[in-house]
């Protein structure tokens, strides 16, 4: 597996359990009634509930991260593509490829196990 193709699944793993940390105690907040009558304890629960709501956004930012990642590796991908049809081409062999094949089994990848067995 490419290293930043593992720095992406990483990256976005951590995101969605920060992202599912963070709104599970903003709803244990929401639902405690014990101290939202208080207004010292009201202001530290709206203290918490934004700190969670920050974590949230920030968690959120892995996506310019994860698509400059993918066009990294996209352009790379491509990069050798053009290297090798260039040698084959050197050496006489004509290579052609099946876009219709590629787009019609990327069409057919119907969950994450059909995703996640592509980067096996």
């Amino acid at each position: 597996k490419s290293f930043l193709l593992e720095a992406i699944i990483k990256d976005t793993e951590n995101a969605a359990n920060s992202i599912l940390d963070a709104s599970d105690r903003i709803a244990e907040y929401v639902s405690d009634d014990n101290g939202w009558d208080n207004k010292k304890t009201r202001n530290e629960m709206r203290k918490k509930i934004n700190s969670d709501i920050q974590k949230i956004v920030m968690s959120c930012t892995f996506q310019d991260i994860t698509g400059q990642r993918i066009r990294n590796t996209l352009d790379n991908l491509q990069d050798m593509e053009g290297k090798l049809n260039t040698t084959f081409e050197k050496l006489g062999i004509k290579v052609e490829t099946n876009k219709e094949a590629i787009e019609e089994k990327i069409n057919d990848i119907a969950d994450q196990g059909d995703i996640d067995s592509m980067f096996d």
